[in-house]
């Protein structure tokens, strides 16, 4: 294709910020129209970003026929609904995370998707960082010997503010809170290291605010252990993580980071959306971090792998082809959802939730 028309579906921030700069980043993407509930916004959305077209009506959007692909930016309630019809239609489809409501609509996204032929990707945004895919290159290369240990955690929020909620502190738009929001990331992130978790055990928590205030009813804070296991020089590494997000916290100081430790020793990255990254080795017996160079860019305060992202959603479909272990299909989005899931499973448990994969939906 010579040219890629992208419809973007929800006009909010995080479209400024992402979809809309991401995709006209691209030689080969034009952003052709937008779409919103409320009618009058989507309009005044389209006009102060120069996008030709608005409706407030999905089905308008498909009959208009101004679009090969559309992108989803919108509360995870309206996933399902949004991508099947776009599906039906033929339309190529960007997610955001998480890609549905539960792992039964998520199942049938990727199902449907597969049958129809069409490009399909959810919002996994690391897996575009410089530093987690050189990370990849340099644990795979024995740098840090056999892994053994993943840590992770987020900070996505501020204090306690009771005087308003988010969409995302109400079951009846979010997946789970902070769970779904920064929980998708993380189980993507493991998967795309090594491989999808197989066991978890989590500890979800809602903070009631003072008394006469407005309560949510999804997750502020989320600990989570978990297994997986890859093969690694020949043999199973089997490989414990330990993930904590929360939206209720303010730590002092950049404290997004991963962690992979491994029998010689660790590497650490930040969990950006690209700007401010680095790479660093603390070798075994060393008591100083060591940064790895990456490419210039990979400093600079720019949302890098956010473009990155859209840039591979306009290069998949201008191929025929998605890039094999690295863009994030709906199999990946729906593999995390399971994980969620096993998450919320295991918190009204108190057990750990063994995870059982549906291989039928894992391409040839």
């Amino acid at each position: 294709m010579d040219r890629v028309r992208v419809a973007i579906i929800g006009p909010g921030g995080f479209a400024q910020v992402c979809h809309i700069p991401g995709l006209r980043s691209h030689s080969k993407a034009e952003v052709s129209a937008v779409c919103g509930r409320d009618a009058a916004r989507s309009a005044a959305f389209a006009r102060s970003q120069n996008i030709p077209a608005s409706f407030h009506n999905i089905a308008d959007l498909l009959d208009a026929e101004i679009c090969d692909a559309i992108a989803i930016a919108t509360p995870d309630s309206s996933h399902f609904d949004m991508a099947m019809a776009a599906i039906a239609r033929g339309k190529h489809v960007f997610c955001e995370k998480p890609l549905a409501m539960n792992a039964q609509q998520s199942a049938a996204m990727a199902k449907a998707a597969s049958a129809a032929g069409v490009v399909n990707m959810v919002a996994f945004t690391f897996r575009y960082m410089q530093a987690l895919q050189e990370m990849k290159r340099l644990i795979f290369a024995g740098l840090i010997g056999k892994p053994y240990h993943i840590n992770m955690q987020v900070y996505w929020g501020d204090l306690l503010a009771p005087e308003s909620l988010s969409w995302r502190e109400q079951a009846s738009y979010s997946a789970a809170g902070i769970w779904g929001d920064a929980g998708a990331h993380l189980f993507d992130a493991v998967s795309y290291l090594f491989a999808p978790v197989q066991e978890v055990f989590a500890q979800l928590d809602l903070v009631q605010r003072e008394a006469g205030c407005l309560q949510p009813d999804t997750s502020d804070l989320a600990n989570c252990l978990a297994k997986t296991q890859c093969l690694f020089e020949d043999e199973q590494a089997k490989i414990s993580v330990m993930m904590q997000a929360s939206r209720v916290s303010k730590p002092r100081g950049p404290v997004h980071e991963l962690q992979v430790l491994g029998s010689k020793g660790a590497l650490g990255m930040p969990l950006t959306r690209g700007n401010n990254e680095y790479l660093a080795l603390l070798a075994t017996g060393s008591e100083r971090w060591e940064d790895f160079p990456l490419a210039p860019e990979a400093y600079s305060d720019e949302p890098r792998a956010l473009f990155s992202m859209m840039r591979a959603f306009v290069d998949a479909i201008a191929s025929g082809t998605m890039r094999k272990g690295l863009d994030a299909s709906f199999i990946d989005g729906h593999n995390a959802q399971l994980a969620l899931e096993a998450g919320i499973e295991s918190t009204r448990s108190g057990k750990s939730k063994k995870i059982a994969y549906d291989l039928s939906l894992c391409p040839a």
